[in-house]
């Protein structure tokens, strides 16, 4: 799981770091940067996908031509900060450090290259061994980076190696994070470092629930839910299958949410074979779907859904998490206090308004 970022020159953060615990609340006034920390997340996300400078920032189209990936929010040249030529983003995980930065490539206007990297090892008493950089704290050869088309990374030195690792080269329009498994000079160990740094960064998940997405029926066997809410019908109805966790889930729903739920039940559409959601309510018996009372329900049942799900994700972000939050509900405390010991993953929520 990420425990910090730090963020330099990126959109309007000058030098911050973020700390990350299991369940870190994030709250400021509108315009105040907090979607654009969820938008340094999300460029590393891309970076755990594989993905180049120009797909993380712009977007990825699939070979048919649907949308794989959209890129950060706002034009290019809002990504760095006012007046400034690059951005610096790090985390820290558990064992790693990971930092890049980005500036405009001055050979290809309106693009982007990465500028600097560096993974590093941490131990418990703070040593840092560099596995590569490109720009070595000696006196080397490698920090002149005098190549306009590629980036010189110098390698943590292996075997009989004395003064100096391998020098590799990669492209500078990608982060060399996810280039260094197609090099045979690196070796296996160094590969397997990289790995895991890029599998956590592929793990993290963005929640941008859409009720209507939330509450479309569902193809039978689809077990995982999607980042806008698709397939709850099903999930749920997995969920839903041991008596003693539909029982808890029901009562948490109760407490959270405008509805009074009793029950949930899983109706097959004749026609199309999808499953559906109902909702019972103890007084109604069974409450059509309105906006004012079905949204806050499905939002917050695909949100406790994500962090109930296996395998989690190292890391996931949710959008104005209050909206779900019933306004007179008397155990918000309780669910604060629930989360960070039962949550399987690390979660950053962004509350847009005060509900409770």
């Amino acid at each position: 799981m990420i425990t910090s970022l730090r963020l330099v020159d990126f959109k309007n953060f000058a030098n911050e770091t973020l700390r990350v615990g299991p369940f870190t609340v994030i709250v400021g006034a509108n315009a105040s940067g907090k979607s654009n920390i969820r938008d340094a997340f999300r460029f590393f996300h891309g970076i755990g996908r594989g993905y180049s400078l120009a797909e993380i920032l712009g977007g990825k189209h699939g070979v048919g031509g649907q949308i794989e990936w959209n890129g950060i929010r706002g034009a290019a040249t809002e990504v760095i900060r006012f007046e400034k030529t690059a951005f610096s983003l790090q985390v820290r995980l558990p064992g790693y450090a990971y930092r890049i930065d980005v500036g405009s490539d001055t050979t290809r206007p309106g693009m982007f290259r990465v500028i600097r990297e560096a993974l590093t090892r941490t131990s418990i008493y703070g040593i840092e061994n560099p596995i590569y950089t490109t720009h070595p704290e000696r006196p080397d050869p490698v920090r002149d980076q005098d190549d306009d088309l590629n980036l010189f990374l110098r390698m943590e030195k292996t075997g009989s190696q004395r003064k100096y690792g391998d020098r590799i080269s990669v492209r500078h329009d990608q982060p060399a994070l996810t280039q260094l498994q197609e090099h045979r000079r690196v070796v296996r160990r160094h590969k397997e470092h990289a790995e895991q740094v890029t599998a956590a960064l592929a793990q993290m998940r963005f929640l941008d629930l859409i009720p209507e997405l939330m509450r479309q029926p569902a193809f039978p066997g689809q077990v995982m839910l999607g980042d806008s809410g698709e397939n709850l019908p099903t999930v749920l109805r997995e969920i839903c299958a041991d008596p003693t966790r539909k029982e808890t889930l029901a009562s948490w729903t109760r407490e959270l949410t405008p509805m009074d739920v009793v029950d949930f039940e899983f109706p097959t559409d004749p026609l199309t074979g999808r499953v559906q959601l109902a909702i019972k309510e103890k007084i109604t018996a069974q409450y059509p779907p309105t906006e004012h009372r079905m949204a806050p329900c499905v939002s917050w049942l695909c949100w406790r859904l994500c962090w109930a799900k296996t395998p989690p994700a190292s890391i996931s972000l949710r959008k104005s998490t209050t909206a779900f939050i019933h306004p007179v509900c008397t155990c918000c405390s309780t669910l604060l206090k629930e989360l960070p010991q039962k949550a399987p993953c690390g979660w950053l929520l962004q509350p847009t308004r005060r509900n409770c």
